[in-house]
């Protein structure tokens, strides 16, 4: 998972230009949702699963077909014991591959956002609150602004609403926390607001 959570008094490179934090927040009419999060483990876990689902699935998948296979030989008597054990012990292996590669890219994500916060201590919050205007998206305790054309998709987990952004990252919105309307009113908002830069 090569992303990072929201950076803080900054944009996603290669996307549009973000508004100096000076440049003032926006005020309680100009705010359409509201979120707050609590950064931490639970949080990055939960969106790093997200991010490898279709994996998941794929992987998961493939299991169930071998172990299909695997039941239809042993019952057939097709290859003796051996077919239906090389399926089994497929079936094992995809399942240890797909956790070595979730455990590894979750580590990286750990060490890179522990990196950033020692570079910067200051800018790291463990809660951050965050609103969306018709205009941007501002982070209220760090100071970063976002477009909509930073926007890349939207996806969701059992708890957020996370939006991909440009440059790595990506701005999780808690359901429980969320203000201003439902899950779904949000997530049409977020795409009403893309395609409205997009076509501009």
């Amino acid at each position: 998972m090569p992303y990072s959570y929201e950076k803080p008094h900054g944009q996603a490179e290669n996307s549009s230009p973000a508004q100096p934090a000076e440049a003032g927040l926006p005020t309680p009419e100009d705010v359409r949702f509201r979120s707050t999060v609590k950064i931490d483990d639970e949080m990055m876990k939960e969106v790093a699963n997200c991010f490898y689902r279709p994996y998941n699935i794929l992987v998961h998948t493939i299991s169930v077909v071998f172990g299909l296979a695997g039941i239809v030989c042993l019952l057939k008597d097709w290859g003796g014991i051996i077919v239906p054990a090389v399926l089994f012990a497929g079936i094992a292996i995809l399942q240890e591959i797909r956790i070595a590669v979730m455990r590894r890219n979750y580590r990286i994500v750990i060490e890179r956002e522990e990196e950033m916060r020692r570079q910067q201590p200051d800018l790291f919050l463990p809660v951050r609150d965050t609103v969306f205007t018709d205009a941007e998206i501002v982070g209220l305790k760090t100071g970063s602004r976002y477009d909509y054309k930073s926007v890349i998709k939207v996806m969701e987990s059992e708890n957020y609403v996370i939006l991909v952004m440009r440059g790595m990252l990506f701005i999780p919105v808690l359901k429980a926390t969320l203000e201003g309307g439902s899950v779904k009113e949000f997530k049409s908002f977020i795409e009403a607001r893309r395609k409205a830069v997009q076509n501009a």
